[in-house]
């Protein structure tokens, strides 16, 4: 009876070393199974990722061919005078714009305006406001380049008028109060009159005085 029960424990022992060298044998295959199709699958991507950076550089280079004879072909067309710039706008579109009568949809840059300074002294200011820096002096009757108007208007020794951006013949720049620049060379310093023997560059209206500031 006791080499009965004997023999059955080894016999028990024996199958569960079994069952335990079994699980850890297909643990490991398993494992094994899944780095290699880990491995597998690293590999793959790997792949792509090589192929669509090759692709990339493809993409790029012709990319880059296009625009370098793009670039090469407008060039040599605007060299040749080929290529017309126009306002892709109606004109009625444009507001705030004065004077514009000369070179709507002319395709033609606008002259140069000039100037005449008409009263005694026009001091020259660093911006459009008579409280600015003043920055230079200019004579009666010196010319000067009109570059821009601003939106700013005021009313100085009882003339009103918007302020000019200009510059000088030397080059120059400075704001000057516009109703003391004329569009042609004055005559005479007029200020007995609101009314002038000479047209203004820009719009003034009042009685015109000496020495401006």
């Amino acid at each position: 009876m006791i080499s009965t029960v004997w023999v059955c424990l080894r016999i028990n022992r024996s199958f569960n070393m079994k069952k335990i060298y079994i699980a850890v044998l297909l643990i490991f295959t398993i494992t094994a199974l899944y780095a290699q199709q880990t491995n597998r699958f690293a590999d793959k991507h790997k792949k792509k990722v090589i192929n669509q950076h090759k692709l990339d550089i493809k993409n790029r280079d012709a990319i880059l061919r296009e625009l370098n004879a793009f670039l090469s072909e407008s060039s040599e067309e605007i060299s040749n005078g080929d290529v017309e710039l126009g306002i892709p706008v109606e004109r009625n579109a444009i507001e705030g714009i004065q004077d514009t009568d000369d070179f709507h949809y002319s395709g033609v840059i606008p002259p140069t305006i000039y100037g005449y300074v008409n009263t005694e002294s026009l001091n020259m200011r660093s911006e459009d406001g008579a409280s600015s820096e003043i920055v230079g002096k200019l004579k009666f009757r010196e010319r000067v380049q009109i570059v821009f108007q601003s939106d700013r208007v005021e009313t100085i020794r009882k003339m009103k008028s918007p302020w000019l951006l200009i510059k000088k013949d030397n080059g120059d720049e400075g704001w000057v109060f516009g109703a003391f620049v004329s569009d042609d060379i004055p005559s005479k310093i007029d200020d007995d009159s609101g009314t002038t023997d000479w047209s203004m560059v820009m719009p003034a209206s009042g009685k015109l005085e000496r020495n401006c500031s």
